[in-house]
């Protein structure tokens, strides 16, 4: 299982949270949002989940469908592709795409 984190900002409108994206496999990828907005969006080929998501304006349930899921990884290095669709009750909402690129920082020795 490959885990990515990082601090969300004004730029992704979530300020004062975090998210932990998972990848489990080439068709499974979880988004977990924690702090000033909370979700649990779960991506996998081939099915639709039905996710909390909650922000401060409130929580709702969301349909989450994955539509393409590439996951390029390398030991220090990678690349994972997510594409999928959001309704609520069975409205479409969005079609969104995230593309996030990684790589291992190198450790520094410290010295005496």
């Amino acid at each position: 299982v490959l885990t990515l984190s990082y601090e969300d900002t004004d730029a992704t409108g979530f300020a004062g949270s975090t998210t932990t994206v998972q990848v489990a496999n080439e068709s499974l990828v979880t988004i977990l949002r924690t702090g000033t907005a909370n979700s649990n969006l779960t991506l996998e080929l081939g099915k639709k989940h039905f996710c909390l998501y909650q922000t401060p304006f409130g929580a709702m349930t969301i349909g989450v469908q994955a539509k393409r899921l590439l996951c390029e990884l390398e030991e220090n290095s990678g690349v994972v592709e997510m594409e999928y669709t959001v309704d609520m009750n069975a409205n479409f909402l969005s079609e969104n795409t995230i593309t996030m690129r990684w790589e291992r920082q190198k450790e520094t020795k410290g010295t005496k």
